[in-house]
């Protein structure tokens, strides 16, 4: 009884090294070693295929496989762009529906988690640049091939902050709160405090990588030490300009704030508007 992984019917070289984690894995598996065609087939694993031959080696190093039977049991291993022309990696699965999260971030290692989620985000930290595939199978067939197509699953806040001497130290910082700190097994925002700061340069440049979130609550917070002196609804902004947070890739915002105005401008693709606002000192 066991769980396979091959690249067309031999083992694939780059992972050999991966041995012990899949020993690890094994128990979670127990599936039929082989099954013949005199045998009751409905007790047979699914032969898996996952096609990388769409993502970029230029961009994504590896990529963090994770596949949820939805019941409890959850198999993770990586993956290498670069040796997608041997053909697709086969993996033996049980029957059924299981979610499939395929991530990566661009130029660096995959984001590994100790959880069973997709991907967490450090406390204080902004989101990675990361690029998710995830989608429900359907295992209940003999062979299935899934082509793995990887979204933006990252908006970058490019913010702005003008009325400053850019000869002086810019006295602020900025804020970005939410409550999505990453992505859970199923592939979708996962709960959790998002709190991380921005220091703009002296010409008042900053950016900022926000997750997909769930509603509007996210916030922008001008700083001065830390302290809040102004809060945006951030979230709401957007929610007027249309924002979708369900697209399969989410687009950047651009922000102004003008200090000396007293004035934040929003601007997504071709929508754009100016929001005035108080500074509590």
């Amino acid at each position: 009884m066991f769980s396979e992984m091959k690249r067309n019917g031999t083992e694939r070289g780059p992972l050999a090294g991966f041995r012990l984690a899949w020993a690890v894995c094994l128990p979670l598996y127990l599936l039929a070693a082989s099954c013949s065609v005199k045998e009751d087939r409905a007790h047979c694993p699914c032969h898996l295929l996952l096609d990388v031959s769409g993502v970029s080696a230029e961009l994504f190093d590896s990529l963090d496989v994770s596949l949820d039977e939805n019941n409890g049991h959850i198999l993770r291993f990586p993956l290498f762009p670069a040796s997608a022309g041997e053909g697709p990696v086969a993996v033996d699965v049980r029957k059924g529906h299981p979610v499939l999260n395929v991530c990566a971030v661009e130029n660096g290692a995959v984001w590994l988690t100790a959880s069973d989620d997709v991907m967490r985000i450090p406390p204080g930290e902004q989101c990675p640049p990361l690029y998710l595939h995830s989608a429900t199978l359907n295992t209940e067939v003999e062979e299935w091939t899934e082509r793995i197509v990887l979204h933006k699953s990252f908006c970058t806040l490019h913010i702005l902050m003008e009325g400053n001497d850019p000869a002086r130290p810019y006295p602020f910082s900025l804020q970005i709160r939410g409550d999505v700190d990453g992505y859970d097994a199923q592939g979708r925002p996962r709960t959790g405090d998002f709190a991380p700061f921005a220091f703009p340069t002296p010409d008042g440049r900053c950016t900022v990588r926000v997750p997909r979130q769930k509603d509007d609550t996210l916030e922008l917070l001008m700083c001065e030490e830390q302290v809040p002196l102004a809060t945006f609804a951030l979230g709401a902004y957007l929610k007027a300009g249309g924002y979708d947070w369900t697209a399969s890739d989410l687009a950047d915002v651009s922000v102004r704030i003008d200090c000396a105005r007293l004035s934040l401008r929003i601007k997504i693709e071709k929508w754009s508007e100016t929001y005035y606002f108080n500074v509590e000192i």
